[in-house]
Parts: structure tokens; C-alpha cells; sequence
């Protein structure tokens, strides 16, 4: 921490000393300007100050670089405040999709990654070249990588921003579904305070967050965050608790059992163990504390240092400087009970699922048969480290226009063991020391360096003609490098059976995008608007490195070094790979923008209609196949947004179409396997409605959000990987030169050189037409809704039950829609008990109180579980 800390420190003294000359330079502008400049507290609180307690406050974003008014934006977005969030328990990315309709988020097979779907749109596989499609700007610095670096927890928010449809013109590039602003609260010069907020729940939940504004002088302001979690997993993993060739041991709960004899669970009952109860422990002294590894645990450390310098009405310089570390265990997984995998000679059935081969269902041999019991093959781990430094500075012109500077920088760092989770082979006795377990680990780590640069120039907004102008630079280097051995999970490592090897050494990734931007607005009559803006934009990704792929098997009982590391015994037999000192792919002059018309006939009626384009880059597929084209999206939509009622009740209702050309996706290819990388889907469409509405009367609350969305995918032919057999993709397409030989025209011999996955020998093709699936990660139908109610009970207290229920809908993890891959809907109900006095708020609360079973996300073989009842206490204290 002192070496990330130090550099941290080194690189906040060079850009203040780059500013200073810009601060010493920038009251010249105007030195008789009278205009207060807009701050960033103003323009980052979502709500302000309300009309009555027994009304909606007005609910202020910035997705147009501007601080406007909610009812009067016209987009399709969700904002919830800082307040609101820790209320609700959203303390991660994945928690937002429970407040806001056409989101989906879903972590990444295995990884600390997530992936962000707005309306179907923005999915990517992570990897080094991939680019996202929904773009996240967290105080205004942009992160366009697929989900690295998206973990980092919220605390002492100001708001979050779900801005659905393409953001074409702020955002440019890698915003085709959307964007999701993250503000953070801002130094300010309302005196000494902040607050402090306690969580205790079960599963060893602790969490300690808090906040200290503190007004160094009369024009330095600074702002000190922290937050601090340490939780047990929700999971019980098995294979970490008990000795065997194929655990993860030796780890054990208590040598002798006497201390928590319940806590491994009996056979024939898994998940009934105390261990697994609500409290989430067995007991506390050594002799019976669990050791080992607890995959899903949640260990984060986050800090935040925000300094606000106002020395005249017109200028200021808001820095901040933030620090995560996050590590875990690994994430927890199951087996994809639908596997269609074929089992291994002499692996049996699950119980009461017929005599092998013939499996009505083919679980793992080592699966617990309990959703939240694990049977990991051997430790894992998880940390990722996250470096941020942000420095804006605004200087407002005597006519009222601001201009804006953002210079930052940042460091993200991930570094991951991971192994076939519930993938034991207890029904083989392979020797631990001839063939180790740790040989089916895989490994990787995944660095990024990224630099940001904006100018912007804001106008005034009470004339006939307003508008916006600036012009952004970003430069990534992403490093990435794996070993990943993939051994076959039912070989049970038989000397005789092949798995396949996979390591990428040493790849980077030069990501640089660049653009200029601008919209104006047209105030035509007193009520009626005309809006147009536009970005061109030019990125370039430049890849370097190395990637190998081969068959391994055991061979002589020694073990060997690689560059993995010492894997065990092993043999490599190079398949194919490439080794290339530059492979480029970019996009020039790429124009996307907005046209639109705004009426408000009346003052709390407003309609908007508009055309947006955005696109996403190529890609550059690490060198094995020519680049991918860039995908665009032309949206069109229309919507109304209505305050009634002396300000007692809101609604928003839009409806979208959208022309999807282009979509990158994940498609197979035959003719080259160790070349199966994104490809560009002609044309696809996505269709739907969003709608909301909110009211309070009095001590009543109701919030109520759906969205209906109808996706599209265009024609495209791919291989139905899930049926493959084991000895399939790990060579290319048969053909006339490599086919193998044939008697009296019959496919004799499978080949060692080629697979036929077409069936161009044995008649029996593998690959597929798919048409009309819905996208990936795109639920039909999602809703939410919150009902409150506080009852006053004299002087200065309240006490106030609150309800919140989440529903989203069937959607799949892939194009293929099939069980393997189905995410079946699920609806999550919380509750709350707040108790207020003054400053002071304790809450009692119940995170999907009923205990719903459902599934978040499906990769390969594996399938991901949501979080289960979560019972605790929260207390907080502003001052």
C-alpha cells in the first residue's frame, strides 16, 4: 500500500503543479466578472431543496454537462440520490438494475469484472481489446474498458445517473446502450460536517462508512470519505474444510470436530449445517473458527480525498484523489446443472439420475447438490486495486459562459487464481503429489494505466440559443496475461486423457480515442425547442503481445516450468497461436450525434422527440483474425414527463426503436478455432417503453418503474458449442488438404489434425442459423417499486416502514436460447424499518427477506447465484 500510496501522492503533486498555472492564469479572463460560477456540489446533488417536506423535491442530473432539472431532460434517465442508495442497501453496480428498469448487470464468469446491459444493449466478453457498450464516467472520468475496475463501492455519494439510449453525443464512442454517471460528493462551505454510518448483518457482515467536510479556510474546502467492509460469504465451501487429492486443503473447520462437530454438513443433507443458518457462523473461539478459503467473502478498504479551492466567485478547482483495494477469495460458482457435457468412462450419475453415460442429468462428480454449499478443487483468489486522480477546474466568463477542464488519472490492477469450482473427483484416487491439483488453476492479471482529458465551453441558457462545445482525449494501456491449463474436468487427470493449454503472455492493449463535440438549442417560440448536437470521434487500439494454445497431458511424474509457473508434469504440443509485434484497428472521423424537438405547451407538461446515433469501436481480436468493424445504433424515441398536483406526483413515459447495425458478438469459426473472437451481426432491432411515475402525499411515499423491451437478432450462422464433444474445438475445420482419410467414402477416423464440425465427412454439422433470438441479457419485462409511510411520534421522531420489490424477467446469457443458458425471472422483495430522531437513523433491514433462490449469470460451465436473506442493523449520524 506505501508504493501505490507514494505514487499515488507523486502523481497528484505533478497535475497540481500543472493546474497551478492555469489557476494563476485563469482570473485574468474576466477579472470583472460578477456571475457566480455554477460548483460541482450544485450541480451533482440530485435532489434540492423541496418545495414542502409533503412534496417531491426537484431532482437535478448532469447528463448534458449541465445541471438541469429532471421533468425538463430530455432523455430517458434515472437518478438516485446518495441518500437514497445507502437507504436502499445499493452499494454495488449490480444493486442498481433493482432500481432502474432496462438495466441488467451481471458479474463476469469468475472474475471481479461486471457486465452492463441497458435495453439488450452493451454486452461484451471481457478481454484485454474489448471495448463496452454502456460507458460509466464516475466524476466525470470516463472508463471504457468492459468491467474491470466497476467494483469499486458507493459511498458518500451524491447521485447515480442511468442514462438509457444511445449518449452519441457526450459520451462518443462505447455508449450504444447508454451511460451510468457516478458522482461522488464534493467538498463544500457549509462548516464542519458529514456523517458516519455503522452496518452490522448477517454472515459477519461489517461495514463502517463516514464522511468529514472540513473548511480549511474561506476559500479551501476539503472532504475526507472512507468506507470499510468485511463479510463472510454467503456460500460454504467444502473442499476448503477437508483434506483430499482433489480439495483444496488441507484446511479444516476443527481437526477433531469437537468444537462445531455440525459445521461440515452430513452426507445426504448438504446446507443444513448451522454454518449455513442465517447467522452465518458456527462459533467463535479457534478451535472452532472455519480456516481456508471463503469464495465470495467481501474484504474492501476505500478512501477518498476531495479538495474544493474557490478563490473568487468565478473560478474554483475541485481535486480528488481516491484509493480502493478490494480482495476476496474468488467468486463463488455452481456447475451448470444442464451441462451437456458427456461424462467421463466410469464417472456415475448424480443420485437417482439414471446409470452413466446415460445421465437424465450430468452434474459435476464433486457437486454439494446445494445451491450455497461449494466444493472447490483448489483455492482461489481475487484482488483488484484501484487508483483514481481527478483535478476540474471552471472559470465563468462576465456573459455567463463556463468553461470546464478535467485532467485525470488512473490505475487499475487485478490479479486472479481460479479453479473449476465443484469440480472435485472423489470418485478417482489420482496421487496428490503425481498430479496436483494446483495444475488446474488458472491464472491471470489484468493491469490498465488511463489518462483523461476534457474541455468544455457551457453557455448560459436564458437566451435564445444556447449551447455546448469541447473536446475530449483518452489513452488506456491494458496488460493482460493468463495461463489457462482447461483440463478436462471428468479426465479425473488420466495420464491418457489430453486437456487444453492456453496461455496469453504479455499482451497490451493501446487504446486511444479522441473527439470533438457540441450541441445547441434553439428556444424557436416560448414554447418549443429545437435541439441538434454532434461528435466526431477517432480511436485507435494497437495490440502487442503473444498468445499460445496446444494440448497438454501427464507425462514422466516431473513437473515443469511454464509460463504459468510450475504446473506439474506436463507436455506441450503447440496447435497454433501467433506471436506479432503489431496488430491496429480503428475508426476515423466516426460521426454520431442528436436531432430533436422539446415542447413544453405548459409549465409542468414537457414532450420531447429525437433521433441519436452511437457506436461502439472495432476491435482488434489480439491478432488471431482480421479486426471487427465498429457497431452504431440509430435511436429513435419519444416521451413525456408531467409534475401535478402542487408538485405531489411526477410521471415520465418514453418509447424507443432502434436500428442495431453491426452488433459485435461472439461468433464461432470453424476454419480457424484459437481465432473464435467478437464478428459484426448485420442488423438487429430493439423496441420498447419505459415508464414511472412518483408521489408523496404527507407521510406517504410511492415510486413506481417499468420498462417493456422487445429485442431482435439479425441472421447469423455459428456453431452450437454447448454439444460439442470433448474432443471438439481444439482444432480447425477438416477440409480437402487436412481431411482425414475416408474408405469407400466413410468417415473413418476422427483425425488428430482437424475436426469436422460442419460435417463435410460425417454428415452430422454442428453449426447453426440463428434469427429472431432476443439479444443476450435482455429481459422482456422488468419493473420496480418502493412503498413508505412515516409515522410521527412526537417532537423530532419518525418511525418509517419502507418496502422495495425488483422484478426482472427470463433473459439468456448468450445468443443461444436454450436451458443451458436461461436466467429465469426472479422478483426481490426488502424491507425496512427506519427510526429517526434528529440526526440520527437506525434501520433495520431484510435483503431479499423472502430468500429467493435465483441465478444472476451463466459462464461456460458454471452458474452464478444471487444473494440470499440478509438480516442486519444500520445506523446512521449526520452532523
Amino acid at each position: 500500500m506505501i508504493s501505490r500510496t507514494s505514487g499515488l501522492l507523486g502523481r497528484l503533486a505533478g497535475l497540481v503543479v500543472l493546474s497551478g498555472a492555469l489557476i494563476s492564469a485563469g482570473p485574468a479572463f474576466g477579472q470583472g466578472a460578477t456571475d457566480q460560477t455554477t460548483t460541482d456540489q450544485t450541480a451533482q446533488n440530485s435532489t434540492a431543496q423541496p418545495a414542502s417536506e409533503n412534496t417531491l423535491q426537484e431532482v437535478v442530473v448532469t447528463a448534458e454537462r449541465r445541471a438541469e432539472n429532471i421533468q425538463t431532460t430530455p432523455i430517458s434517465v434515472i437518478a438516485v440520490s446518495g441518500a437514497d442508495l445507502q437507504a436502499q442497501s445499493v452499494n454495488t453496480f449490480e444493486g442498481l438494475q433493482q432500481i432502474a428498469p432496462d438495466l441488467t448487470i451481471q458479474s463476469e464468469s469468475g472474475t471481479g469484472s461486471v457486465l452492463i446491459n441497458i435495453r439488450g444493449i452493451g454486452v461484451e466478453p471481457i478481454g484485454a481489446d474489448a471495448v463496452a457498450g454502456v460507458v460509466v464516467v464516475r466524476d466525470g472520468v470516463v472508463n471504457n474498458n468492459t468491467g474491470f475496475g466497476m467494483n469499486m463501492p458507493f459511498y458518500d455519494m451524491a447521485d447515480v445517473e442511468v442514462l438509457r439510449g444511445p449518449q452519441g453525443t457526450f459520451q462518443g464512442d462505447n455508449s450504444t446502450g447508454g451511460a451510468i454517471v457516478i458522482n461522488s460528493q464534493d467538498p463544500n462551505f457549509r462548516g464542519y460536517n458529514g456523517y458516519a454510518n455503522f452496518k452490522v448483518a448477517t454472515y459477519s457482515d461489517q461495514e463502517l462508512q463516514g464522511a468529514v467536510n472540513l473548511p480549511v479556510t474561506d476559500t479551501l474546502a476539503m472532504r475526507l470519505a472512507f468506507n470499510e467492509e468485511q463479510r463472510g460469504s454467503f456460500f460454504y465451501d467444502e473442499g476448503s474444510a477437508q483434506y483430499g487429492p482433489s480439495e483444496g486443503g488441507p484446511f479444516l473447520v476443527n481437526q477433531n470436530n469437537s468444537g462445531c462437530p455440525s459445521l461440515i454438513p452430513p452426507t445426504g443433507a448438504p446446507g443444513t449445517s448451522l454454518f449455513n443458518s442465517p447467522l452465518g457462523f458456527c462459533g467463535t473461539s479457534a478451535a472452532s473458527r472455519k480456516t481456508g478459503q471463503d469464495p465470495g467473502n467481501v474484504n474492501n478498504k476505500d478512501m477518498r480525498l476531495g479538495l474544493l479551492w474557490k478563490p473568487s466567485d468565478n473560478f474554483q478547482m475541485l481535486t480528488k484523489a481516491e484509493i480502493d483495494d478490494q480482495d476476496t477469495d474468488g467468486q463463488p460458482a455452481q456447475p451448470n446443472i444442464n451441462t451437456f457435457a458427456p461424462l467421463a468412462k466410469g464417472l456415475p450419475c448424480p443420485a437417482d439420475h439414471g446409470t452413466a453415460p446415460n445421465c437424465t442429468e450430468e452434474f459435476f462428480s464433486g457437486y454439494s447438490g446445494s445451491p450455497y454449499v461449494l466444493n472447490s478443487e483448489a483455492p482461489q483468489e481475487y484482488n483488484e486495486d484501484i487508483e483514481m486522480f481527478s483535478e476540474e477546474l471552471r472559470y465563468t466568463f462576465s456573459g455567463g459562459t463556463v468553461a470546464r477542464l478535467l485532467l485525470a488519472d488512473t490505475e487499475i490492477g487485478d490479479d486472479q487464481l481460479a479453479s473449476a469450482s465443484n469440480d472435485s473427483i472423489d470418485v478417482q484416487t489420482p496421487s496428490p503429489t503425481t498430479y496436483p491439483i494446483t495444475s488446474n488453476e488458472d491464472t491471470s492479471t489484468f493491469k490498465e494505466h488511463g489518462y483523461n482529458a476534457e474541455l468544455d465551453f457551457i453557455s448560459p441558457t436564458n437566451r435564445k440559443l444556447s449551447w455546448v462545445a469541447g473536446a475530449s482525449w483518452t489513452y488506456t494501456a491494458n496488460q493482460f496475461a493468463s495461463f489457462d491449463p482447461d483440463t478436462d474436468p471428468n479426465s479425473g487427470y488420466s495420464p491418457s486423457d489430453l486437456g487444453v493449454i492456453q496461455w496469453v503472455d504479455g499482451e497490451t492493449i493501446y487504446a486511444k480515442d479522441e473527439g470533438i463535440f457540441g450541441q445547441t438549442t434553439w428556444q424557436m417560440t416560448q414554447t418549443l425547442q429545437f435541439q441538434i448536437g454532434a461528435h466526431v470521434g477517432w480511436d485507435v487500439d494497437t495490440g502487442f503481445g503473444a498468445l499460445a494454445i496446444g494440448l497438454g497431458s501427464q507425462s514422466n511424474g516431473q513437473p515443469i516450468a511454464t509460463p504459468g509457473g510450475n504446473l506439474g508434469p506436463l507436455i506441450f504440443l503447440a496447435l497454433g497461436g501467433y506471436d506479432h509485434d503489431l496488430v491496429e484497428a480503428g475508426d476515423n472521423a466516426v460521426l454520431s450525434g442528436k436531432v430533436g424537438f422539446n415542447w413544453q405547451p405548459v409549465q409542468n407538461e414537457y414532450f420531447y422527440v429525437f433521433w441519436a446515433r452511437g457506436y461502439k469501436p472495432g476491435l482488434g481480436n489480439l491478432g488471431l483474425v482480421p479486426p471487427t468493424g465498429k457497431e452504431t445504433v440509430d435511436d429513435t424515441e419519444a416521451g413525456w414527463k408531467g409534475t401535478y398536483f402542487a408538485g405531489h406526483l411526477q410521471t415520465q413515459l418514453g418509447g424507443y426503436y432502434m436500428n442495431y447495425y453491426d452488433l459485435q458478438e461472439s461468433i464461432f469459426n470453424p476454419y480457424n478455432v484459437a481465432g473464435t473472437a467478437d464478428s459484426n451481426i448485420a442488423y438487429s432491432s430493439v423496441s420498447g417503453l419505459e415508464g414511472s411515475l412518483q408521489t408523496r402525499v404527507g407521510g406517504l411515499g410511492f415510486n413506481l418503474s417499468a420498462s417493456l423491451n422487445r429485442s431482435i437478432l439479425g441472421r447469423t450462422v455459428t456453431a452450437a458449442t454447448y454439444a460439442f464433444p470433448a474432443s471438439f474445438g481444439k482444432t480447425n475445420q477438416c477440409t480437402a488438404a487436412t481431411g482425414p482419410p475416408e474408405v469407400n467414402g466413410v468417415f473413418t477416423n476422427p483425425g488428430t489434425n482437424c475436426t469436422d464440425y460442419t460435417g463435410a465427412y460425417t454428415g452430422t454439422s454442428y453449426m447453426v442459423t440463428l434469427s429472431g433470438e432476443s439479444l443476450p441479457y435482455s429481459p422482456r419485462f422488468q419493473s420496480n417499486a418502493s412503498l413508505q409511510y412515516a409515522f410521527p411520534i412526537g417532537g423530532s421522531m419518525a418511525l418509517t416502514p419502507r418496502l422495495t420489490y425488483s422484478y426482472i424477467g427470463v433473459s439468456y446469457a448468450s445468443l443461444f436460447q436454450i436451458n443451458y443458458y436461461k436466467l429465469p425471472a426472479h422478483g426481490l422483495l426488502n424491507a425496512y424499518l427506519d427510526w429517526t430522531a434528529g440526526p440520527w437513523t437506525a434501520t433495520l433491514f431484510a435483503t431479499n427477506a423472502a430468500d429467493k433462490l435465483y441465478i444472476t449469470n451463466i459462464g461456460n460451465t458454471d452458474e452464478y447465484y444471487g444473494d440470499p436473506r440478509q438480516l442486519g442493523l444500520q445506523v446512521n449520524r449526520t452532523f
